[in-house]
């Protein structure tokens, strides 16, 4: 490797057994000539505002999450803030972001020295929060963003519309918008469809809807989804992948679209979605008889 490149480690913001590894990862990157600088997350609900930021002259080459899939959540909105490329190694429960072996980091800072990779483009969702006709807030999403009761499990009422186009009103404990990449998350566990990650389409899923006809449905990403609570809705909130949280007032709108922006995923083998599905998930796994 001609040029000196950086690359930044982001552990599990409070784990420390995880702070432990990513500071044994840096004699592994520097011998194949990376500078390394350890990215720390906030440790409690994260506030865009309080993100730490990748400068553009930063020279930032690759980020590498230790930790599980919630520090890979909190870690791409660094990473496509700051166009930078990004791969997980798998610490955490599932894996399913994060899913190079850590007993295989040797040979994984082999390849990204020699920049023998590819990277996959994976949609993110952009959330408003629109008051009067004015945007007061908002933030990103790789996974999900989930409008929801703020405080008492009480039914909600949400109107939904596509674009301009009143799509349905739902009676539920929420409505969970999902990007294909989110589909096997909290969209999956409350009954959303599974969708290849590159599609560009968006998820709704209703939680607990209280009819029997409701279902969830997939549109293409070319159209906005407008969510508008009812103004005699117990108090709502907003949350992005779980990790970012806006408590919305009375006559507040969620406007949720594709972001401008792609998150890079670091690709070392050939994936298969599908395989990954199987092993993650026992999905369409067979059971036989001895």
């Amino acid at each position: 490797m001609s040029e000196k490149r950086k690359v930044g480690i982001v552990p599990h913001p409070y784990r420390v057994s995880n702070q432990f590894l990513a500071e044994e990862m840096t004699p592994v990157l520097s011998e194949y000539g990376f500078d390394v600088e350890i990215i720390r997350l906030p440790t409690k609900q994260i506030d865009p505002e309080e993100l730490p930021e990748i400068p553009s002259d930063n020279g930032i080459y690759v980020l590498i999450v230790a930790g599980g899939d919630g520090t890979f959540l909190g870690a791409s909105r660094l990473a496509a803030r700051a166009s930078v490329p990004i791969i997980g190694v798998e610490i955490g429960k599932l894996g399913f972001l994060c899913q190079e072996k850590l007993e295989n980091f040797p040979d994984l800072v082999r390849t990204l020295a020699e920049g023998d990779f590819v990277t996959e483009d994976r949609m993110l969702l952009e959330g408003r929060i629109v008051r009067e006709g004015k945007t007061v807030f908002k933030s990103i999403a790789l996974n999900d963003i989930v409008v929801g009761n703020a405080t008492i499990p009480r039914m909600l009422e949400l109107n939904c519309y596509i674009s301009d186009t009143f799509l349905v009103g739902y009676l539920s404990d929420g409505l969970i918008v999902s990007t294909p990449t989110g589909s096997t998350a909290y969209s999956m566990a409350a009954g959303g469809p599974i969708l290849e990650p590159t599609l560009d389409s968006l998820i709704l899923t209703p939680i607990c809807a209280h009819t029997l006809y409701i279902r969830p449905v997939v549109v293409p990403v070319r159209e906005a989804v407008n969510v508008v609570p009812a103004l005699t809705n117990p108090p709502i909130m907003a949350s992005f992948d779980g990790q970012v949280f806006y408590n919305l007032e009375k006559g507040d709108e969620v406007h949720i679209s594709k972001h401008e922006k792609s998150l890079k995923m670091i690709r070392l083998n050939e994936f298969n979605f599908f395989d990954t599905l199987m092993k993650k998930f026992k999905w369409g796994f067979r059971h036989t008889k001895e």
